[in-house]
């Protein structure tokens, strides 16, 4: 019975004074969708958090002989079958204040469109994976549904980066991070003192990034594919893991691109997997493909610093064992 009205929790975390809880929603037409809750934060909840309990959470109006289940977080729910039985654990609320859809969901749900009027202050984001101005990969967006990291993901800020910043190489300025994926080094930059815009392909990354660091301006733009003007200008670039997701056809485009984003002596730091490297395949081998069905080009060092060398000064070019600990193209440029 329980099942039918609460969704099993993957993760819960503590961010920014709000609880953000993966879950899978179990009521009506809403049963078995995925979706990130945003609820606001208060002591009840921080008690719970961090403990190894099963998390559930409830999603909707059904109350049970008084015991309303309207967005609350609760641990180890059982329903009563008979009236006079007990719900075994007391309800935790807690207020719901958005809900991210990570897969399709109709904005005109009958019971989603009734909750919405009677809880006006709920923020909804639904994801569409229908083809709009920007184009999405679809095999990125895939892997981001069922995950709450993608696999390629490293909460951490990269050790190069953060000595670059520390040695005062790269200096606080307004600075654009490609390919962002969940903004977690927008976020390091943020809180270095830069002014960082995010942008990524992905609508998903994007809506995870806007929770992870809401003080960064997160963007949905394909940058192989969209216009980059509107973005304006920057003094650095962090283009992290980016090169190799990028075909070789497309690429000179690509950094032409970002090229006429850049102000004269502005930095982009770059890194890719080298074609000796072993992942997802042998040495030399340049096409890849990966088990999340995404298809990634290795590169030697020469093709980056040829594809690099008609907008940019190479301040620093060289192989290290970055990336997973593969090797990996790294280069600090300073544009012309």
């Amino acid at each position: 019975m329980a099942d039918k009205y609460v969704g099993k929790v993957t993760k819960v975390k503590k961010e920014s004074g709000k609880i953000i809880v993966h879950g899978t929603l179990m009521k009506g037409n809403l049963h078995g969708h995925s979706a990130m809750l945003v609820f606001e934060d208060n002591p009840e909840v921080k008690k719970i958090i961090g403990n190894n309990y099963s998390y559930l959470v409830t999603f909707g109006r059904r109350s049970f002989w008084g015991n309303r289940f309207n967005g609350r977080i609760a641990k180890d729910i059982e329903l009563p079958e008979k009236k006079n039985d007990q719900v075994v654990i007391p309800i935790i609320k807690s207020p719901l204040l958005e809900i991210i859809f990570l897969d399709n969901v109709m904005a005109d749900d009958n019971f989603l469109t009734k909750y919405l009027k009677r809880n006006k202050k709920v923020s909804v984001q639904f994801f569409d994976d229908k083809k709009s101005e920007t184009t999405l990969n679809d095999n990125y967006e895939n892997i981001y549904k069922v995950r709450d990291i993608g696999p390629w993901t490293s909460e951490e800020p990269p050790k190069q980066l953060v000595d670059l910043i520390e040695k005062g190489i790269i200096k606080p300025c307004r600075a654009l991070d490609v390919g962002c994926g969940e903004g977690f080094y927008s976020k390091f930059l943020a809180e270095k003192g830069f002014e960082v815009t995010g942008i990524d392909f992905s609508k998903l990354a994007i809506a995870k990034a806007k929770l992870n660091a809401p003080e960064v301006d997160f963007k949905v733009i394909d940058a192989v594919k969209d216009n980059l003007t509107r973005l304006g200008k920057y003094d650095f670039c962090l283009e992290w893991s980016i090169m190799h997701c990028i075909p070789p056809e497309q690429r000179k485009q690509y950094v032409a691109k970002i090229a006429d984003r850049m102000n004269p002596k502005g930095l982009l730091l770059s890194t890719s997997f080298n074609y000796m490297a072993e992942k997802h395949g042998k040495p030399k081998q340049r096409k890849r493909n990966t088990s999340g069905s995404t298809t990634l080009w290795f590169s030697s060092l020469n093709e980056m610093k040829k594809l690099f060398k008609s907008h940019y000064n190479i301040i620093e070019a060289n192989t290290q064992k970055i990336l997973g600990n593969h090797l990996t193209n790294y280069l600090l440029l300073k544009k012309r």
